[in-house]
């Protein structure tokens, strides 16, 4: 992979090639790189628009999730998207520009490489970094000079978990002390805690997703899920005194996808059947009538099942110094 940058104008331009071939990843798997501008002692950073690449069924899934995504999220949303070729490959040209700032004049490049799987479970993969030196052009050229030389990487680390945090039916407001709470947040917390304590580590960013169960209808829930997500980042933003910015997130109104394996993984008498409604091409609420029409299935994914989808998933990504 070649890697370009310079400094046009007002402006910060990086771009590179990469090539997809086909079995890179899974149908339910996705790549993502994010390029991050980062100082060594200032503690500045800002990041470039991300490239992701998913698998044919992670993209469905995708395409179904933009319908719900809110204006926060929208901000942070790839420059690049695809999916892996059905071709023997694909040449993907990635180009994306920030507005430049001086600090920028003695900060590195590193390419955090995110590879998701099934049930969101995501790894982060050894990062790329590169000094970045930013001539003034009056131009683009026709085939812009290598200026980033790699160096060594920074080890970039990442922790992932999920909090199974209880919300009062219906509402969004956070009440650290309601049912088990105090220990679900607890496993973000002391993460935080930990890495802000270490002198020897650098706070990247923090990533959360919050998702809801699949009963009430689909407008509720994904009123819900986010509404409960931007809670938990505010809670953290305050206890923390953490600059907003770190935190983003996004929200699922109704995760079909997770109640899916928990379902094929289960011993109900009626699996195929509920499979073949969560599989259909009918609307979300339409699915949630059928499986209401079958009382005792229902319960038992009321009692059972829909708890395991209530959560916010969490990614903390940080460096060490």
């Amino acid at each position: 992979m070649k890697i370009y940058g310079w400094k046009k104008g007002n402006y910060l331009l990086l771009t590179f090639d990469t090539r997809i071939v086909d079995k890179a990843l899974n149908n339910r798997q996705s790549w993502k790189v994010i390029p991050e501008l980062i100082t060594d002692g200032a503690g500045e950073s800002a990041f470039f628009a991300s490239l992701l690449i998913n698998g044919r069924q992670k993209e469905r899934h995708y395409n179904r999730r933009m319908k719900f995504k809110n204006r926060e999220l929208l901000a942070g949303e790839p420059l690049i998207r695809t999916h892996v070729p059905q071709e023997e490959e694909q040449l993907i040209s990635y180009r994306a520009e920030i507005p430049y700032e001086s600090w920028m004049e003695n900060s590195s490049l590193t390419l955090h490489q995110i590879l998701t799987s099934p049930r969101e479970k995501r790894q982060l993969f050894t990062t790329q970094s590169v000094v970045m030196l930013k001539p003034e052009s009056k131009s683009e050229p026709a085939t812009p000079p290598v200026i980033i030389t790699p160096q060594p990487a920074p080890k970039t680390i990442s922790i992932n978990g999920e909090a199974y945090i209880q919300f009062p039916v219906g509402k969004t407001i956070l009440q650290p002390a309601y049912m088990n709470n105090k220990i679900e947040l607890e496993k973000i917390e002391k993460e935080i805690s930990r890495l802000i304590r270490d002198q020897n580590v650098s706070l990247v960013s923090i990533q959360l997703t919050g998702y809801a169960s699949t009963e009430a209808s689909l407008t509720l829930n994904n009123h819900l899920s986010e509404g409960r997500t931007k809670t938990v980042k505010n809670y953290l933003v305050e206890k923390y005194n953490l600059n907003p910015a770190m935190i983003r997130i996004s929200h699922i109104p109704e995760d079909w996808d997770r109640l899916r394996d928990l379902v094929q993984s289960s011993t109900l008498a009626d699996k195929t059947k509920i499979l073949n409604i969560i599989d259909s091409g009918v609307s979300e609420d339409t699915k949630e009538q059928k499986l209401r029409a079958m009382p005792d299935t229902w319960n038992t994914l009321l009692k059972e099942f829909f708890p395991q989808l209530r959560r916010v998933d969490f990614q903390i990504l940080y460096i060490t110094n």
